[in-house]
């Protein structure tokens, strides 16, 4: 008989967050959607902060994992160090480019110190937790699917 596990939490795992890091976001504006709430980006922000703060504390707690950089590493800093150049020169003062500059510490930096952190024994926990959101999001699909059904058009492409 197969045996199914439960996730079981372990806050000191960089496997959560990274998981927090994929799903977070859609969940979150599926959840305002269906309460019919408005979004603002204050939630967006404390989001990314809060994952921020928590993979900086994972990152501070593990700190001796940091004292050998490898290829990877000096890779991922010259990528991050061409991009901010690429916003200096291109982009100049420009509002607009440092906007999407901004992302960079949550959408580029925090993914890379997530699987940084990463461990074998934390593979397992990833996986169940993607597989988990994944379930939940076709949960969310059908919802939303039968929300709109009266309004759903349909592309015949061939005709």
């Amino acid at each position: 008989m197969y045996e199914i596990n439960i996730i079981k939490p372990d806050i000191f795992s960089p496997a959560l967050p990274a998981a927090g890091l994929l799903f977070g976001m859609v969940f979150c504006l599926a959840f305002a959607q269906f309460a019919g709430l408005q979004w603002h980006s204050s939630i967006t922000i404390t989001l990314y902060g809060g994952l921020f703060v928590w993979v900086a504390l994972l990152a501070w707690r593990q700190r001796m994992l940091w004292t050998r950089l490898g290829i990877m590493d000096a890779l991922f800093g010259a990528f991050v160090l061409w991009v901010l150049a690429s916003l200096l020169v291109r982009g100049g003062t420009g509002q607009v480019t440092w906007k999407y500059g901004s992302y960079l510490p949550f959408l580029t930096i925090l993914p890379y110190v997530c699987g940084r952190l990463i461990r074998m024994k934390d593979m397992q926990m990833f996986f169940k937790a993607v597989v988990l959101a994944s379930m939940v999001m076709l949960a969310l699909l059908v919802i939303d699917y039968w929300q709109h059904l009266a309004s759903l058009e349909m592309a015949f492409f061939w005709a």
